[in-house]
């Protein structure tokens, strides 16, 4: 989906959709902005007219004739999710804005930042879980993180394009109230309308539990999607996995773990396990599984990344395994420090 760069006026622009099996877009409606600020959008009829024709999320902008607004005239959450994020906003162009010598000014990525992205993205995936694939390479001198995009399909007729929305929207909340947003209202939204409800469930709930485990704190909801096809929603690979910088102590999630709790605690995740269908004994295993691979496979994915002996000591036990994540879980095995 996506909004014309092209509009008719200042205060109104089109809106495209690539239909599922499409190999190109058409003009699903016309998004309007009033005087006052407010949105209304409207489908066009020659779109409604198709018998291909999906509405662009049923929760907010079902397919039908007639002008639709959302509450507080708002920007509709389904269009917000085919617009830049805060990457798109100022402080975006601040961070990639270049001095006359051509470098990058402060809020560069460092060295490390890409690497521990990496290293997350990878160990994910030898997890078992389902991880959009990376690779890491060097351009004009700097490390260069490459992440294969899962929303294009190559088929014999071109590209074709996978709708996608966020969790964000899909638990319905608006930029402001991302900090209400939970997995257990997660599992629910899947559990009601997403297809292969129970596999979906056990994967969402080993991200969370991996986004512990690495010191992933920025799992907000708009770092979790879903591809819609006009039928029922899927599970996008994961993507985002970025450690954040931490020297120690405790830390919280973005997104609620179970009730009203956040803290970066595997007794929180095991909490959790009952809203995506696992009994205890089945959460643990699965914890205790990412936990063998992330030992075993610790030095071989640092050798792949190319990690430095201390990039790694910087993120052992800070990031990853960080002591207050296994605090009161009953891990049975000791720890090591590199």
């Amino acid at each position: 989906m996506m909004t014309s760069e092209a509009a008719p006026s200042a205060d109104r622009t089109y809106v495209w959709v690539w239909l599922p099996g499409a190999a190109g877009p058409v003009v699903a409606g016309l998004l309007r902005r009033d005087a006052r600020g407010g949105y209304g959008f409207v489908y066009g009829r020659s779109y409604l007219g198709r018998d291909d024709a999906i509405s662009l999320f049923p929760d907010e902008l079902p397919l039908k004739p007639g002008e639709q607004r959302q509450r507080d005239d708002d920007l509709p959450s389904s269009l917000r999710d085919a617009s830049p994020d805060a990457w798109g906003t100022p402080g975006h162009r601040q961070l990639v804005d270049r001095t006359a010598g051509g470098r990058c000014r402060a809020g560069r990525a460092r060295r490390t930042d890409l690497k521990a992205e990496y290293l997350a993205m990878r160990l994910a995936h030898r997890t078992g879980l389902d991880v959009a694939p990376v690779s890491l390479t060097r351009a004009l001198g700097r490390d260069v993180l490459l992440i294969e995009r899962f929303d294009r399909v190559r088929q014999s007729t071109g590209w074709q394009r996978r709708a996608m929305l966020s969790a964000l929207t899909l638990l319905g909340l608006r930029e402001l109230e991302a900090r209400y947003a939970s997995y257990e209202d997660l599992a629910h939204r899947v559990r009601r309308d997403f297809a292969d409800p129970r596999r979906t469930l056990e994967e969402i709930y080993g991200r969370m539990v991996f986004n512990v485990l690495c010191g992933n704190t920025d799992d907000h909801p708009r770092n979790h999607a879903a591809f819609w096809d006009g039928r029922s929603y899927r599970l996008t690979p994961a993507y985002d996995l970025c450690p954040q910088p931490r020297t120690g102590g405790e830390a919280s999630q973005a997104m609620l773990l179970t009730g009203q709790r956040r803290d970066s605690r595997l007794t929180a995740c095991l909490a959790a396990a009952p809203a995506f269908g696992l009994a205890a004994d089945q959460a643990r295993a699965l914890i205790d599984v990412q936990v063998a691979v992330i030992l075993r496979d610790w030095e071989t994915v640092c050798d792949e990344a190319g990690l430095t002996l201390p990039e790694r000591r910087s993120l052992w036990r800070r990031q990853f395994l960080n002591p207050y994540c296994l605090e009161g879980y009953p891990l049975g095995i000791t720890i090591p420090d590199w």
